[in-house]
């Protein structure tokens, strides 16, 4: 059988720690070209490459074993695979004979009678050559060494669990028919699914039950003769809490005002916070909803001045840092920035037609700005973001796109804030479908990640907390495992008051982990309230 040359991708995406906020909050350069977040990994006797690469729609250059050049077009899987193997340092061969380019080496690994390179993408091989293979965002790429080999596909009902509850690992392979040009995904049996240094072997319906009372961090991988292994898989155990446990009133206070602290010492001369003006005026932000002051910030966010141009955004954080700090954003220094922010309004929506963040903080900004319920600009712009609600209940960032923790947190402000007005849509089940998304996808540490299953971060607990707040509910009381998320922000701060992205490590921008973590941490509910009162020093007696 004549082979197409190789790319395989593997699907569980790379969410970028801070997308929510960087994507939404800060202007970004206009770019001509689509990027794609491709997830390629090339197994032989050992697994060579696992990891995402980013590619665009204005294709690549290779060059043929004769050095040739061609120019491939568009997001085809042979840049894939190129922009892999160049990340890895890996060597390799591509032979042209004439009806296409063929992969024929990898390294050390030759393709001869018995052993070649075979690509998949999502599981199923390739129909065309590699060159003329165009992914899609998301999509995995698999380049197999071997003779025929199927990829197994593992997924597990739970990533994160707590110490004796089970999990179930099902394993199984795309079995494609060419008599019927149809294809199904089968049950593989007898397949050895490793948990950390324990292995399992899957029974007739290709699924493995695991469970252990020691909590670690345990590698799932399923591998067989015969077979392309399968991705490697993080289940996370945590220890069994027997009883309630959160953090006592003075201990949130205490690293609230430790990440002020933090967050004043982040200014520079300006008084911008690390430089940047996103992260000022939700510094500015967070210090409010504490009801302090800091003249340098608040000069910083004073002294801004966004166009159009700098979009929907832009426009609505600068407004609602505005009210927040006590000024009208309708009318400061003559301008009015929710008329300039719906300068961006279109097609019944702000902004971008493919996003609903930006419809949901115009709104929040709108809403900041006591815009009435009733107006055209928050009906239209809120019936936009229905095309975001997915079956489980969650947001999207865009339309058709999978559930994240925090659009639906910051979705789920919006609709309570405009509980009982006069908007004129009904959004009670909606509400009640998002607020069951977010109580689904708490973890066993009390925190909650970007997505369902995804690791427990400070910023999206922190959305969380505003939210279940924004309900007047008792946010200490959703839990999971007897933890909440004043547990679990109280496990990332640190002694300088900066509050970590996760227990992990993970890089991020930490001056914005703190902002969201005093807001929540204070217990209002995101927009600020323009009307909050400020904090007098008291004079001390001379």
């Amino acid at each position: 059988m004549q082979m197409n040359t190789t790319l395989g991708v593997r699907g569980l995406r790379v969410l970028v720690a801070m997308i929510f906020t960087v994507v939404a909050f800060m202007a970004l350069p206009v770019q001509a070209a689509t990027y794609y977040g491709i997830d390629v990994r090339i197994e032989a006797e050992e697994t060579l490459f696992s990891d995402t690469v980013w590619i665009t729609d204005e294709g690549c250059t290779v060059t043929d074993a004769s050095g040739v050049t061609s120019i491939i077009e568009g997001a085809s899987a042979i840049c894939a695979f190129t922009a892999a193997a160049d990340q890895a340092g890996l060597s390799y061969e591509l032979l042209d004979y004439g009806f296409g380019l063929y992969l024929n080496s990898i390294d050390e690994y030759i393709g001869d009678l018995s052993n070649y390179w075979l690509y998949y993408v999502n599981y199923e091989s390739g129909s065309v050559g590699l060159a003329d293979y165009l992914l899609s965002d998301g999509d995995e790429l698999l380049l197999s060494y071997g003779s025929d080999l199927s990829a197994l596909r593992l997924t597990l009902d739970a990533v994160q669990i707590t110490t004796g509850e089970e999990v179930t690992a099902t394993v199984d392979y795309y079995s494609y028919d060419w008599m019927t040009d149809s294809g199904e995904y089968l049950p593989a049996e007898n397949v050895g699914v490793t948990f950390g240094n324990t292995t399992i072997l899957t029974d007739m319906n290709g699924q493995a039950v695991f469970s252990t009372d020691d909590s670690a961090a345990y590698s799932v991988q399923a591998d067989a003769d015969n077979y392309t292994r399968s991705y490697v898989t993080t289940l996370r155990v945590y220890q069994r809490i027997g009883s309630f446990n959160t953090l006592s009133k003075y201990r949130r206070t205490e690293i609230r005002k430790n990440g002020i602290a933090y967050l004043k010492g982040a200014m520079d001369s300006d008084g911008l916070v690390d430089g940047d003006q996103s992260l000022t005026e939700w510094s500015a932000m967070a210090l409010a909803a504490s009801g302090k002051k800091n003249k340098k910030m608040f000069r910083a966010v004073k002294q801004y001045d966004p166009g159009v141009a700098d979009g929907t955004t832009t426009l609505a954080r600068h407004a609602m840092t505005l009210e927040a700090i006590g000024k009208n954003a309708r009318n400061y220094k003559k301008v009015n920035y929710i008329q300039r922010m719906k300068k961006t309004f279109g097609n019944s929506q702000f902004g971008d037609e493919n996003l609903c963040n930006d419809d949901i903080f115009a709104v929040l900004a709108l809403i900041s700005a006591d815009e009435k319920s009733s107006s055209l600009y928050i009906h239209e712009s809120v019936e936009s973001t229905f095309a975001c609600q997915n079956d489980d209940g969650g947001f999207s960032y865009t339309p058709g796109g999978a559930s994240d923790v925090d659009t639906t947190a910051s979705w789920y402000m919006m609709a309570q804030h405009l509980r009982g007005t006069d908007i004129g849509l009904d959004m009670k089940a909606k509400r009640k479908a998002a607020l069951g998304y977010l109580k689904k996808s708490q973890n066993p540490d009390g925190g909650w990640g970007y997505a369902d299953g995804a690791v427990s971060n400070a910023s999206s607990t922190s959305w969380v907390l505003q939210a279940l707040r924004s309900r007047r509910h008792e946010a200490k009381r959703v839990k999971k495992n007897n933890l909440n998320g004043f547990h679990f922000l109280g496990e990332v701060s640190s002694s300088d008051g900066a509050f970590a992205y996760d227990a992990l490590g993970t890089s991020s921008v930490e001056s914005l982990n703190t902002a969201y973590a005093v807001m929540a941490l204070k217990g209002k509910s995101f927009p600020v309230n323009k009307k909050l009162k400020f904090k007098k020093k008291k004079k001390k007696n001379r």
